[in-house]
């Protein structure tokens, strides 16, 4: 949709922890790619490209659900991700993770029913990021 619109106090947004996340936000993107681990009526997993940046996000059904997701829409690039994921434990809670990507790492996602993920991947071309990834 070309209107993205959020409907709560500000103060509650800049206090949230993926604010960085809401502020980066694009309301048109430059390429979508539906991704592996979309099932209609089951689960759809997108990425959505602007400019250089990528953003991931994952909505799931009535059932649990794992999922490994491919980050090869990367190309020979790296960028720092910042993944949003359901937390087991709490319906209302997730829990925040920080670590460099490139285009042969995978996200191993366990998606709670009805739950989520969502992620920002800020790409990094001028190879000056230092931290290391942390996973697959």
């Amino acid at each position: 949709a070309p209107f993205l619109c959020l409907g709560d106090y500000p103060q509650n947004y800049l206090e949230n922890p993926a604010v960085e996340l809401i502020k980066a936000l694009p309301v048109v993107y430059d390429e979508t790619r539906i991704l592996s681990g979309s099932e209609i009526g089951k689960c759809i997993v997108v990425a959505k490209r602007k400019g250089k940046d990528w953003f991931v996000a994952a909505e799931n059904g009535a059932s649990e659900r794992t999922l490994s997701i491919r980050l090869d829409f990367l190309g020979s690039s790296q960028g720092e991700l910042i993944g949003f994921a359901d937390v087991p434990d709490r319906l209302n809670g997730y829990s925040v993770v920080r670590r460099i990507v490139k285009g042969t790492d995978t996200l191993d996602l366990m998606l709670r029913p009805c739950g989520g993920y969502v992620a920002w991947i800020r790409v990094d071309l001028s190879g000056t990021n230092k931290q290391e990834g942390k996973g697959k």
